[in-house]
């Protein structure tokens, strides 16, 4: 269990160290010029004014869980966020408004693909805030984290009990990823 542990706290280590940055290309204002995300790597992008939209492309799986967020906002208010499907990019899927959802200005998204579209390609898709008139520029990042179902199955396991569950390593519970192949 303490050499669990030790890997466990390494491996945490070691992703926050080995943390790629990518740059959203513009232009990406439409679902057909979408900045693809990658999983586990941030994603540098900016408003460059009150009519800029930034559209980003995601290859969604229905065996996997996904957390979409954003961090370090400059932006003046909080950004608005919607979900498409590649079927219709002219129906937004998320239930209720992420918007604002992590604080200071930041969107978290945390589920997966839903169960009448199932795998494919999901767009989402960032604008300025309604209210917001005059200039409207700022930087932020947006980040996508996926983790396949099955990785997560018995990986707390056995936790039936209570004296199971607090043998076990803790689960993070930070959006961050766990790295599970250094706990063979």
């Amino acid at each position: 269990m303490k050499k669990k542990l030790i890997f466990l706290f390494f491996g945490f280590l070691l992703g926050f160290i080995n943390v790629q940055a990518q740059t959203e290309i513009e232009p990406n204002n439409s679902f057909g010029s979408a900045t693809l995300l990658i999983d586990n790597e941030d994603m540098q992008c900016s408003f460059s004014d009150n009519t800029d939209v930034d559209v980003f492309k995601i290859n969604m799986s229905a065996d996997s869980i996904y957390h979409i967020y954003s961090a370090d906002n400059s932006l003046p208010s909080s950004m608005n966020i919607e979900m498409f499907f590649e079927g219709d990019t002219t129906l937004n899927i998320l239930n209720g408004s992420p918007n604002g959802r992590a604080g200071n200005g930041n969107f978290r998204i945390a589920g997966w693909s839903p169960q009448e579209y199932g795998s494919g390609v999901y767009y989402v898709k960032l604008t300025h805030a309604p209210l917001i008139t005059g200039d409207y520029t700022g930087d932020y990042k947006v980040r996508l984290i996926s983790q396949n179902l099955d990785e997560w199955a018995n990986l707390h396991e056995p936790d039936n009990t209570f004296q199971e569950a607090f043998g076990q390593f803790p689960l993070p519970v930070d959006g961050s990823r766990l790295a599970v192949w250094f706990l063979i």
